[in-house]
């Protein structure tokens, strides 16, 4: 068994576990959903650990007794842990026989047995179905913890026999207080790498660390203005981006499109920036059936991103089409 990462219950989370506490309320397959960043896969942990945890209370995991020391140390025999064998693979039916194996065994230390399902939308259909089965009759002291970014993806006959907590970003003042807090950051950089991660801390915080995140901001602003003037070489400012990183790049080009098409439709808004004004004038001037189209590209480019391609060859491609784009006028 793979440790859980270090259990944490951040600020903006202490109303949803007040309401998730004792546990003689809780169902035996915990569902945590909502957006990535937010730190619901650490708030889950925080759940698994206290479920384990021989006091736990209203506090959490005491962090003190046998079962904390076992569970933090990853040697908790009464913890199994289901992950993707890497990143963008599926969790396989195999590991789901082994978390059935474990379920229906008796608890060995601890009073319960939690089974935890990190990225729980990557379970394979089989792997779903043969959770599903486990869940028409859950073994008694055990219970089932599921995170998913998308727990669309997963089925619904499993998501209708879990309890469901989603969580949601924090309120903008209590987010930003907290970034501003876990670093020295000025308020600009902080404010605009929340805004980019759609308000989600961790999600900002992991954007911060990489650099100056507003500088690279305005470069991909530039990048795509120069380019549309074709005034740049699309194969450099594509080797840029990927320095930059490639999966920031396209989410930053969704973002911008997403504008654009909101601007074309309800008209350009007020800006102080002189190049962001220029992009929102041109906008109006773009066909919306082909911003729709490009943006269909642009999610699949998502899709694609962290997979074996090549990635200079992908951006390129895309930069290609932010070209033609500016070639298309409506009549």
């Amino acid at each position: 068994m793979n440790p859980v990462s270090e259990a944490l219950c951040y600020p903006w989370q202490s109303r949803m576990w007040m309401r998730l506490w004792p546990p003689d309320r809780l169902g035996h397959a915990l569902l945590f959903a909502g957006p990535r960043g937010i730190g619901k896969r650490a708030f889950a942990t925080f759940t698994a650990h206290a479920l384990l945890c021989a006091s736990g209370s209203h506090d959490g995991p005491c962090q003190q007794c046998k079962s904390c020391h076992l569970t933090q140390t990853g040697t908790n025999p009464d913890l199994f842990i289901a992950t993707p064998p890497e990143t963008g693979k599926a969790i396989g039916i195999e590991q789901v026989r082994s978390l059935s194996e474990f379920m229906a065994l008796k608890p060995h230390s601890c009073a319960r047995k939690v089974a935890f399902v990190a990225d729980a939308d990557a379970l394979s259909l089989n792997a779903a179905n043969a959770l599903l089965k486990i869940l028409e009759e859950p073994p008694p002291d055990c219970y089932l913890v599921l995170v998913a970014d998308r727990p669309q993806a997963l089925p619904s006959t499993l998501r209708s026999r879990c309890a469901r907590f989603t969580l949601g970003p924090p309120a903008h003042r209590e987010a930003l207080a907290w970034l501003k807090g876990q670093a020295r950051l000025d308020e600009h950089s902080a404010e605009a790498a929340l805004r980019f991660s759609g308000g989600a801390p961790l999600r900002a915080q992991a954007l911060l660390a990489q650099g100056d995140f507003p500088g690279q901001i305005n470069a991909f602003e530039e990048d795509l203005e120069t380019l549309r003037e074709e005034h740049a070489d699309v194969v450099a400012v594509a080797a840029r981006w990927k320095k930059a990183g490639a999966g920031l790049a396209v989410e930053w080009l969704q973002r911008r499109i997403s504008t654009l098409i909101y601007e074309r439709m309800i008209g350009p808004q007020a800006t102080g920036k002189a190049r962001t004004a220029r992009l929102q004038e041109r906008a109006q001037a773009l066909d919306l059936k082909t911003l729709f189209r490009f943006s269909d590209v642009l999610s699949e480019a998502a899709r694609l991103v962290g997979q074996p391609v090549d990635e200079l060859l992908l951006l390129e491609d895309l930069l290609v089409h932010w070209i033609q784009l500016g070639r298309q006028r409506t009549i």
